[in-house]
C-alpha cells in the first residue's frame, strides 16, 4: 500500500480542485496536538489534509512524478510526502490488563530542513477503547495524539515520527506491549516510510515533533 499526501496551511483553490477531480484525493479532517507541531508564529492552523491511497507502485509513481513537478510555495504553503507502508498489523481484541511500558519518548520540533524518515502509527476506537490505554499511549509513552472522524465514531492517532534507525528501535517493542496490554478497539499499527518529499520552506510549515530522545524502561 502506498499513501500520498498534501498538509498545507494554505493551498491554492485550482490546485485544490485539481488534486480532488483529476487525481482523487480526498480530504481528511484530521486535527493533532496544536503544541506539538512546527508552525510559524502567526501562521494559520494547519488545517488542509489530503489523501490518496493506492495500491499500484506504478500509478503511486506516475502521481508523485505529477504532484512534484507541479506544486511550488505559490499553490502550497506546507509540504506532501510519498510513503509505502512497511508494516500493517491489527491486533486481536482482548481485554486490557496493566503491563510494563515499553519505553518513553521525548519530542522536538523537526531541524530545519529535515523531514521525517518513517512513522508508527496506533490508530484505534477512542469511545471504545480502554481509556487507561489511551492515556499511557500519550502521557506515559509520549506519542503525538490525533483524531479523524469514522462512520462508526472518532479514530484517534497516536503517532512516533523520527529516522529510520528510531523506528527500528521502537517497533517490536510497541508491537509487544499492544499484544500484552489489549484494550485497543479498531485498532491497527501501521509503519510508514518516507520515500519523497517537498516543502514549501525549510520550517514553520506544520510538521509534527519528532523523536529526539527513547528512554528505554
Amino acid at each position: 500500500m502506498f499513501h500520498i499526501h498534501v498538509d498545507a496551511t494554505r493551498i491554492d483553490s485550482l490546485f485544490e480542485e485539481d488534486l480532488i477531480r483529476r487525481l482523487k484525493f480526498y480530504r481528511v479532517n484530521y486535527s493533532i496536538d496544536k503544541d506539538k507541531v512546527d508552525l510559524a508564529r502567526g501562521e494559520p492552523e494547519h488545517d488542509h489534509h489530503f489523501t490518496l491511497k493506492l495500491d499500484s507502485s506504478r500509478v503511486f509513481k506516475t502521481v508523485c512524478d505529477d504532484i512534484l513537478g507541479r506544486v511550488t510555495p505559490d499553490n502550497v504553503t506546507g509540504y506532501v510526502e510519498c510513503e509505502y507502508v512497511a508494516l500493517d498489523e491489527r491486533p486481536q481484541w482482548s481485554e486490557y490488563r496493566e503491563v510494563d511500558l515499553p519505553f518513553r519518548l521525548s519530542m522536538r520540533p523537526p531541524k530545519s530542513g529535515a523531514f521525517r524518515e518513517s512513522e508508527l502509527h496506533v490508530t484505534l476506537s477512542r469511545d471504545e477503547s480502554d481509556p487507561r490505554l489511551l492515556r499511557h499511549f500519550h502521557e506515559d509513552i509520549g506519542m503525538l495524539s490525533g483524531f479523524i472522524p469514522k462512520d462508526w465514531g472518532m479514530a484517534q492517532i497516536f503517532t512516533a515520527q523520527g529516522t529510520q534507525s528510531q523506528i527500528n528501535q521502537i517497533r517490536e517493542p510497541l508491537l509487544d506491549y499492544v499484544r500484552s496490554a489489549g484494550g485497543a478497539k479498531r485498532c491497527s499499527i501501521k509503519e510508514e516510510r518516507t520515500a519523497r518529499y517537498w516543502m514549501s520552506q525549510s520550517e514553520g510549515i506544520g510538521l509534527p515533533y519528532v523523536i529526539d530522545k527513547i528512554i528505554f524502561r
